[in-house]
């Protein structure tokens, strides 16, 4: 975890504090170090008239301040994704009806563009990796799918396909998906076929099942950009996960091969904006809040650290490691 000077307007219920905080007329510890912060306890520091503190911030904090009952949702559709493709594997069998309705109150419960990457931010079960990547593919091909102006129909076929796109990792042992001593030979080329494996059931399942079997090649981009932004910035067991704001730059920088320039475009200037007012670490062992996400290069925002502005569209050489 890493300390921060948080102003006290920033300040959340839940988050920890790092240093004790001493009233500076008498001396007196008005909050000691490691004490959970209450809405009493941050209405007492108003009181005391402190600008700052230092608390730390990690992954449990609750920067995104999202309510229990939206975690609650999303645990719910990721639990029912997960009997539905269960049943695929074993039946061969996908039950599209199950799916719609997933994909239905999908829509009706993640509304809001800011609950929606909040929740994509603060879950990540590593164990569970296969249905949570597959909610939170559709959830941001939903988002995007709004940025680009899609009908309701079209974001409805747009969250069905999502949320199957990576069925062929079904076929993975799970003990290869989520092991801890590293790949053999064997179990990588099994990691390397999973897309092969998808497109044999997905090609099934459209032919079979949908309603519309002719998939435009405009969802298809939708779809992969959301599947490469998630698995990027997802820690797995074979690689670290990247910043937000690297991925990014991988991605305007064709990295990943040819992606729909217009729908890139659109998806990499919208989702960057989201993410001012978070904390990053710095290639200088520093963390800092983003407080401007520059137009024209938004993977080198500025960030705040203490009461200096560091521009990194300017300071080339200091990159964000990582969300604090």
């Amino acid at each position: 975890m890493y300390k921060i000077d948080l102003p006290v307007t920033r300040c959340l219920p839940g988050m920890v504090t790092a240093e004790p905080v001493i009233d500076l007329t008498t001396g007196l510890t008005i909050v000691g170090a490691e004490q959970i912060l209450t809405d009493t306890i941050i209405q007492k520091l108003y009181k005391f008239n402190y600008n700052k503190i230092c608390v730390y911030v990690g992954p449990w904090n609750n920067i995104w301040n999202v309510a229990p009952e939206v975690i609650e949702k999303y645990e719910g559709h990721r639990k029912e994704l997960k009997v539905i493709l269960d049943h695929l594997t074993v039946t061969k069998v996908l039950d599209i009806k199950a799916l719609k309705e997933i994909a239905e109150r999908m829509q009706l419960d993640f509304n809001q563009n800011y609950t929606i990457l909040a929740c994509i931010n603060m879950i990540r079960l590593a164990d569970e990796y296969i249905y949570t990547h597959s909610i939170n593919v559709a959830l941001l091909s939903m988002l995007m799918g709004k940025w680009m102006e899609c009908n309701e129909e079209m974001i409805e076929e747009l969250i069905l396909l999502a949320l199957v796109h990576d069925v062929g990792q079904e076929r993975i042992p799970e003990k290869v998906l989520n092991g801890t001593d590293g790949f053999a030979c064997d179990d990588y080329n099994q990691m390397t076929k999973y897309i092969r494996y998808g497109y044999e059931v997905l090609g099934e399942i459209r032919h079979n099942k949908m309603e519309h079997p002719v998939v435009s090649q405009k969802l298809q981009n939708i779809i992969n950009i959301a599947d490469i932004y998630d698995a990027m910035t997802t820690h797995r067991i074979y690689r670290k996960n990247q910043s937000p704001f690297e991925v990014l730059e991988l991605l305007q920088n064709g990295v990943f091969g040819q992606l729909d320039p217009e729908i890139l475009m659109t998806f990499i200037n919208n989702i960057a904006n989201y993410y001012v007012g978070t904390f990053v670490v710095l290639s200088t062992g520093e963390v800092g809040e983003v407080v401007f996400v520059h137009p024209h290069c938004v993977y080198r925002p500025i960030v705040r650290v203490g009461e200096i502005y560091i521009d990194l569209h300017v300071q080339h050489h200091i990159k964000i490691l990582q969300i604090a």
